[in-house]
């Protein structure tokens, strides 16, 4: 992941979990196992900011076929999946 890509709703750029692994690691490990164990996501993982982003070439983009939706998610769920 490259350090300063977008960060989804929660706000988490991946450069923090590059640098603070040290301090991140373990946590965010009990988090993750005990996530896949109970089959449950944490609900702040879950939400996913969308961006709509014109497709070039179109003539009129008053349609929603002219966008390409992208979803920016946690990086934390990215990690997880």
């Amino acid at each position: 992941m490259s350090p300063f890509k977008s960060p989804g709703e929660n706000g988490i750029f991946p450069a923090l979990l590059q640098k603070g692994s040290t301090y991140l690691l373990n946590p965010i490990k009990c988090i993750s196992r005990a996530s896949l164990a109970l089959g449950y996501i944490p609900i702040a993982w879950r939400i996913a900011r969308v961006a709509f982003i014109p497709k070039p070439g179109k003539i009129d983009y008053t349609t929603a076929k002219s966008f390409r939706p992208i979803s920016l998610t946690s990086f934390l769920l990215k990690g997880l999946e």
